[in-house]
């Protein structure tokens, strides 16, 4: 069955039927049709190319893996057989390999060359046919649509012209009939309006004639009612004029009655409007000593972790001058120029205030002119108890004092100006900070609430009672904590540990003598020790051997080990006075290396540990002592003197809190031939000589240790 065109058979156009002059053998349908069939034969043309070229190159490589395996069977009995056959086998096998696949490659390339003219050639001519049938079905197509359009334009145009003609016919009748309606009616409206015309005249007339009779019977009718209206009106305004008066004076009567209540109304809202002010002044009076108190709180809350206060002078190289001139009332030009600064809070204590002191150069200098030109001064309230460090540029001072009236404490001379000036800025900062303070205040309790008191009591009067507060800030907390921490942790610190490297240059840069030194350290509770290392051994040590050493200050008792290496030696010793212990042939220098680090390993184990403390006190007699006469003079008395010793003596801590102190590897800065490099005080332990800049008394004093004086 075969669609039909939609042109094909009959078209009915302005009620007439047109038959169509030609048919169309092919759809564009069918052609689409057709198209995709070709489409579809092509793809499955080449998918059966593709499908055939596939199933021969697998069986080609079928063939070549067979090939293979025999090649390699081959080639397995060959090896059995003979070495020689094996390899002659081996390059037959590999050349008729290669030609069967060569053979085999050019067979397939020739049967798809051969296959590939065909499959082009089909698949151009296929499309070239129907391309040419598509443009030949297009063109009839059109032509046949043209004519027939032509066609039904003509028809319709004439049937337009037929109906046009029509129309006109009729509607010029129709109009030619209405014009001669419209006359008519024309004539027959103007008699109709004549008539009417004429009647409402006669009409009006009548109308008017009675109108003018009612008219007068009504001005006549309204005359006597006016007069009657008149005599009603002059009654209505005496008795208005009666009842006007009453109301006036009823009026008079309650305007005083309303002045009189006014006037009380305006005394008595004077009365509670001063007692309002009153009242609000007090509570604005209490809302103002409360926001004083909240401020002054608040200051407070500021003013306490206030811990330094730093003071900067701007241009002081050129404010600050020297006196010159003698002031009215003086002898003499004055020693020092003094600038006080503004009142300021720190650490809880208030109106602080600091002075500095410019003085001027004496002839002859004064006893410390040498050391500046500058003094730093704190003021302080009376009763305020401060511990405090005043700082001129970089140079500080501290001190400990409790304030009286008018009792500044400050610095001795300690700088000079045109040291401390800042040499870009032109400022000078000087500063003050509070490590502890103690401020007294007096505080006011706040007034009793009033109570209701009856007449038969008696009124309580309170009171009057000051608070006296006591303000202690401490800044020195911290840093007090961390040094008992500190002394703590040296205190487990028992073992050291001193890794010295490059153990291969040693006795090139250290001769014999010459020692390697650690840093100090401190362990056990004992402050100020150190190792000692002589790669090349002390003067008295033998050839080959090294030297080491433990320094500790006057006064300690040590029962610890000593290790070198792989050598340990024990060593228990008193130290009389500051000095060494240890062994001039300790252990021989090879044995003291490790070779695999390269690298010398001494290590100090601390067993048992004490420090004697010496202090020497002189007590003079009082001044009673001894009877005086008066021919003769008494003989004064001499202090006498005593000696007091503790000795400080550290328990054995547990494996869990002992601590391991390693040391640097520090290298002397000199390390040829020189006599500086042997360290002072280094002789044999019976020949030890007292360093001078360590004191007499032994170890320096710890946090924990006691003040003796």
């Amino acid at each position: 069955s075969r669609v039909p065109h939609p042109f094909e058979g009959c078209c009915r156009l302005g009620g007439s039927t047109i038959a169509m002059g030609k048919k169309i053998t092919a759809t564009i349908d069918e052609l689409k049709e057709q198209k995709a069939q070709l489409e579809q034969q092509i793809k499955a043309t080449s998918t059966a190319v593709e499908k055939t070229l596939q199933e021969r190159l697998a069986a080609l490589e079928e063939r070549l893996r067979g090939e293979v395996r025999e090649v390699q069977e081959s080639l397995d009995r060959a090896n059995q057989e003979h070495a020689s056959l094996a390899e002659q086998s081996v390059e037959k096998a590999s050349e008729i390999a290669r030609a069967d696949i060569a053979e085999a490659d050019r067979v397939l390339r020739a049967e798809i060359e051969a296959l590939k003219p065909l499959l082009d050639g089909s698949i151009r001519e296929s499309r070239e046919a129907l391309e040419q049938r598509i443009l030949e079905v297009d063109g009839a197509t059109r032509d046949a649509f043209l004519q027939e359009l032509q066609g039904c334009v003509e028809r319709i145009d004439q049937e337009l012209g037929a109906t046009r003609d029509s129309l006109q016919a009729v509607v010029s009748d129709t109009a030619r009939a209405a014009a001669e309606a419209l006359e008519k009616a024309r004539q027959d409206i103007a008699g109709d309006v004549n008539r009417a015309r004429d009647e409402s005249m006669s009409k009006a007339e009548e109308a008017k004639e009675q109108m003018l009779l009612s008219l007068h019977e009504s001005v006549e009718e309204q005359g006597r009612t006016n007069k009657k209206l008149d005599q009603k009106l002059k009654g209505s305004v005496m008795d208005i004029e009666y009842k006007i008066a009453d109301v006036e004076k009823d009026i008079q009567k309650r305007a005083d009655a309303t002045a009189l209540a006014l006037q009380e109304a305006v005394k008595k809202a004077e009365r509670e409007l001063a007692l309002l002010t009153t009242q609000h002044t007090e509570r604005f009076d209490g809302v103002d000593n409360s926001i004083q108190q909240l401020r002054f709180l608040f200051s407070d809350v500021e003013n306490v972790p206030t811990r330094k206060v730093e003071w900067v002078i701007k241009e002081a190289a050129s404010r600050l001058k020297v006196p010159t001139t003698i002031p009215e009332g003086e002898d003499e030009i004055p020693l020092y120029t003094s600038v006080m600064s503004h009142p300021f809070d720190a650490a809880g204590a208030r109106a602080l205030k600091l002075e500095l002191r410019y003085y001027r150069p004496t002839d002859p200098p004064a006893a410390d002119q040498h050391r500046g030109d500058l003094a730093l001064f704190l003021h302080a309230p009376e009763g305020t108890h401060i511990a405090f460090k005043l700082t001129v540029g970089n140079c500080s001072d501290t001190f400990e004092h409790r304030f009286r009236q008018n009792d500044p404490l400050g610095t001795r001379r300690i700088a000079f100006l045109k040291e401390q000036v800042h040499s870009v800025k032109f400022t000078l900062t000087l500063g003050v900070e509070i490590l502890e303070c103690i401020y007294s205040f007096d505080k006011k309790p706040p007034p009793p609430e009033e109570q209701e008191v009856s007449e038969e009591e008696t009124p309580v009067v309170p009171l009057d009672t000051v608070f006296r507060m006591q303000r202690h800030v401490n800044n020195r907390v911290l840093d007090q904590v961390k040094q008992q921490v500190d002394y703590f942790r040296k205190r487990a610190t028992r073992r050291i540990e001193w890794r010295l490297e490059e153990a291969s240059m040693m006795k090139r840069c250290f001769p014999r003598g010459a020692p390697m030194r650690s840093q100090e350290f401190d362990a056990a509770g004992i402050e100020g020790m150190s190792l000692l290392f002589f790669p090349s051994g002390y003067d008295s040590a033998f050839d080959g051997w090294c030297s080491a050493f433990l320094y500790a200050p006057q006064g300690a008792s040590l029962r610890c080990s000593l290790q070198v290496g792989v050598q340990k030696r024990e060593l228990n010793h008193t130290f009389d006075r500051e000095g060494q212990c240890g062994r001039a042939n300790f252990v021989r220098f090879e044995e003291a290396v490790d070779k695999d680090e390269d690298c010398v390993f001494v290590t100090l184990q601390i067993e048992e540990a004490h420090l004697d403390l010496v202090a020497q006190m002189h007590h003079p007699p009082p001044p009673a002592v001894g009877c005086r006469s008066l021919a003769h003079e008494a003989t004064p008395m001499r202090p006498l003197g005593s000696t007091v010793k503790m000795q400080r003596a550290l328990d054995s801590l547990p494996a869990c809190l002992q601590e391991v102190k390693v040391l640097p590897s520090l290298w002397a800065t000199k390390n040829y031939h020189e006599l500086a490099v042997k360290v002072d005080g280094l002789r044999p332990i019976k020949d030890v000589r007292i360093r001078q800049h360590r004191p007499k008394s032994g170890a320096r004093r710890s946090p924990s240790t006691p003040l003796l004086h």
